[in-house]
């Protein structure tokens, strides 16, 4: 008979031999109809009352016959009054990033990609397509994020030494703006730390901005990082449109990536937590432009633990108030030596949600962590 397609057709769309096929079924006594109505899910010939049909049907069904077809099986015409309002589930679109894949990058084309997002992120292309290629051959890991034959993102890093034992120093990691916050970095370091091991390699190794927040809640927050060392000016001046010509200070960081600790903070996403009664090394207030400032810092306290606070938006604040940040490199350049060499070392990075803002705190602790 057809389906319920064929209600929505409009008066245009009908075949004007269609009217044959309703022909045999009109010939049939209302109850019959009733009765084929009653074992059908749809019925395109026999429209229910307030049902907006075409012109078509009205022809071909004498009223009268409607009217009785109606008495004879009301609960049909409700069932076919509900299949034509009701409308479709939506299709939901598979998510993108389920369809990014990670995977160790090969040919030139997929190298040189990686230059242009350097570019994109940086300004500047520092690690060549043929470096990448070199590094992926022997030792190192070259990994990329592939979005629908685009790439997202990429990492790298070569076979290096460190405290005398063989690492993998992740020398760059970037994500294009458009693909973050949507947990690449994550997925690209948890490829990573798996080809590591299968490495024999117990430890990944980089450095990052203390002030980026971001990066600090994934390496800290959720990988489980320990920081080593604090190194001011870590790369000198380099071209980049996110330093902005600040001093480039860099957390050397340590991934123990077959430690039970980052098991455990791999599955648990955080050691337990913060406690705002901790002391504060820097107490902030919120500068004429709503950016962060510190108004006070102790250097004297003795606490288990610290928090220590930083910006939550330091790019834009290196974009509209180059000034405060400058200051706030300094200022914490000053307070994680000062506290590092008082025994100190961070333990955690979380994030307090307050208003329209997040809070970010370093957790500072005497406690030493297990290798």
């Amino acid at each position: 008979m057809g389906t319920c397609r064929s209600l929505n057709m409009n008066a245009a769309s009908v075949e004007p031999n269609l009217k044959h096929s309703f022909l045999p079924v009109l010939k049939k006594s209302p109850a019959s109809i009733a009765r084929a109505n009653a074992s059908s899910d749809c019925f395109p010939f026999l429209p229910s009352p307030g049902i907006q049909e075409s012109q078509p049907n009205r022809d071909l069904v004498p009223a009268e016959l409607r009217a009785e077809a109606c008495a004879a099986n009301r609960d049909a015409f409700r069932c076919l009054r509900l299949s034509l309002t009701k409308r479709p589930a939506p299709i939901r679109p598979v998510s993108l990033m389920s369809r990014i894949r990670i995977r160790p990058l090969k040919t030139e084309k997929e190298f040189r990609a990686c230059e242009e997002i350097q570019r994109e992120v940086w300004g500047a292309s520092a690690i060549s397509a043929e470096l990448l290629s070199v590094m992926q051959k022997y030792g190192g890991a070259v990994l990329g994020a592939m979005a629908a034959g685009e790439m997202a993102g990429f990492l790298c890093a070569f076979l290096a030494k460190r405290k005398g034992k063989l690492i993998h120093w992740s020398h760059m990691m970037a994500v294009r703006p458009r693909f973050r916050d949507r947990g690449l970095g994550f997925r690209m370091k948890l490829l990573h730390r798996q080809l590591a091991r299968d490495q024999g390699l117990r430890a990944i190794c980089w450095t990052f901005d203390p002030l980026q927040s971001r990066n600090a809640k994934l390496n800290v927050g959720r990988l489980g990082v320990q920081i080593e060392e604090y190194i001011p000016d870590c790369y000198g001046k380099f071209p980049s449109r996110i330093e902005k010509g600040l001093p480039s200070d860099r957390f050397v960081a340590c991934w123990n990536i077959a430690s039970a600790e980052v098991e455990r903070r791999l599955r648990q996403r955080s050691e337990g937590g913060i406690d705002l009664s901790w002391p504060r090394v820097n107490e902030t207030r919120r500068a004429p432009r709503h950016f962060l400032k510190n108004h006070r810092i102790a250097w004297n306290l003795s606490a288990p633990r610290l928090l220590v606070e930083i910006p939550d938006d330091t790019d834009a604040m290196r974009e509209r108030d180059l000034r405060l940040a400058k200051r706030w490199r300094m200022e914490t350049r000053r307070i994680f030596q000062h506290y590092f060499d008082r025994g100190y070392e961070v333990e955690d990075f979380v994030t307090v949600p307050e208003g329209e803002e997040g809070t970010c705190f370093y957790v500072l602790s005497r406690e030493r962590r297990g290798q």
